[in-house]
């Protein structure tokens, strides 16, 4: 399942979402959202009223994905919304992801101070097939 699919599924599934991440999200703000800072998956502000950034990969199997996910992260880091605090950046991955490339984003999500949150992709399919099922049956 490619990430689009994903994130359309997600966004679709809040409450599957909300379960992934344990922030409590109140409500999106954005999907693929350009900034000088890269492309935002999506933006959702919490029910404490900070807003969360997330990076949204699919399986991480590779150092170029590691590396790609993490630079990401750390240039949204640097967006500011306002005169709000800094935002929350989520690295939101598939729980498939091989335990060695996992490992490296939760420590470098420690040393940066970001929220590591997993998603199964298997769960995600199931949500996404159902959607396709309802959205036939009404068309």
């Amino acid at each position: 399942m490619n990430e689009a699919l994903v994130e359309w599924t997600l966004l679709r599934e809040q409450n599957y979402l909300n379960q992934c991440l344990g922030l409590g999200v109140k409500k999106k703000i954005f999907q693929q959202y350009s900034t000088e800072y890269g492309r935002i998956d999506f933006a959702h502000e919490l029910n404490d009223g900070r807003i969360a950034i997330t990076e949204l990969e699919t399986v991480i199997d590779n150092k170029s994905k590691l590396e790609y996910c993490q630079y990401q992260c750390l240039e949204y880091a640097n967006i500011q919304f306002g005169t709000q605090e800094k935002p929350l950046i989520i690295i939101l991955i598939a729980n498939e992801t091989p335990d060695k490339f996992k490992k490296q984003l939760i420590n470098f999500s420690k040393q940066h101070n970001f929220e590591f949150k997993t998603y199964s992709l298997e769960i995600v399919n199931n949500y996404y097939k159902q959607l396709i099922e309802e959205a036939v049956i009404r068309w």
